[in-house]
């Protein structure tokens, strides 16, 4: 288990104490990658129990993860950030359907200002990730902390590109020339959305629109396989009283077809709304694990 840190000693806590709550029977390395922290976040994770990676400065998450993923012993590698927690479940999960594939994940719940929407298999079946565009249909559908890797095949494609934002999803879709992969429905993942976590910056999307165009230039992504992306953006942004219009503007020939079209879209809504068929899990996932104060130092009195 690869999770790396930097300045979270409060959150690493709560992220460890899932990955100990973990019903497998499997004997699992965690390995913590402390990226130049200046707070106790090594310290937490020392305690814990867990094998710890100390960078000498802050050096970024790709170079923190791809640190762990060459410093880990097993065949297999799951990722969770240290905002993040797992279900108990969530290993077991992962490990039973990894046979035929490189890369296999679960679904995440994300919860942003009181609204629940699923990061993951936009369906209650699993999907199955044949091409590299499957991965970004429709949209990304693996979130970093739901996902498990074979290592060899992720040092194989590259492992985490130096990229500010979106290294996960530049990994999948080059892992995925190479292998398949898997998405599970079950939700098994809590994704915290909090003040300054990285998605939240708004030079992600324009990070994401480079990613596009350095994967197209690749050939690994094609214009077709892209196509939908400006569709969701052009959604995103239509105004409140414009729907019929602009779904007039997008099936002009050249754009898309109706047909893709309503798939695109119905698939998108039935990601948000998700949720609503696992409510236990969606409930259970809402909030991190709690985790015991540490025991207050004892203190000498004078006779």
């Amino acid at each position: 288990m690869l999770v790396p840190v930097y300045n979270r000693a409060g959150m690493l806590a709560e992220c460890l104490m899932s990955i100990r709550r973990q019903d497998t029977g499997l004997v699992v390395q965690v390995l913590v990658v402390d990226d130049g922290s200046t707070d106790a976040s090594a310290d937490v994770a020392a305690r814990s129990g867990a094998d710890v990676l100390r960078l000498p400065a802050n050096s970024g998450l790709a170079t923190a993860r791809n640190t762990g993923l060459q410093a880990a012993e097993a065949p297999w590698v799951a990722f969770l950030d240290s905002d993040d927690w797992w279900s108990p479940d969530h290993l077991s999960t992962l490990w039973a359907a990894r046979d035929g594939v490189a890369l296999v994940a679960t679904s995440a719940l994300t919860v942003l200002a009181g609204r629940r929407r699923v990061v993951g298999s936009p369906f209650p079946w699993r999907i199955e990730l044949r091409r590299p565009s499957d991965v970004l249909r429709p949209e990304n559908v693996i979130a970093a902390s739901a996902a498990m890797v074979r290592r060899d095949v992720a040092l194989d494609a590259g492992a985490f590109a130096l990229r500010p934002y979106c290294e996960d999803l530049d990994l999948w879709v080059r892992l995925l020339s190479r292998a398949h992969g898997r998405v599970l429905p079950r939700l098994t993942v809590g994704y915290r959305s909090h003040e300054g976590q990285m998605s939240h910056e708004q030079a992600m999307g324009t990070e994401f629109t480079r990613l596009v165009s350095d994967l197209r230039s690749s050939g690994l992504l094609t214009a077709d396989s892209t196509r939908p992306f400006a569709t969701i953006d052009a959604w995103d942004a239509r105004p409140g009283s414009g729907t019929v219009g602009w779904l007039a503007r997008q099936v002009r020939p050249g754009r898309i077809e109706p047909m893709q079209l309503t798939r695109l879209l119905a698939s998108r809504a039935a990601q948000r709304q998700r949720w609503r068929l696992q409510p236990g899990a969606a409930r259970r996932l809402q909030q991190p694990p709690a985790v015991a104060p540490a025991p207050a130092a004892p203190t000498s009195r004078r006779a």
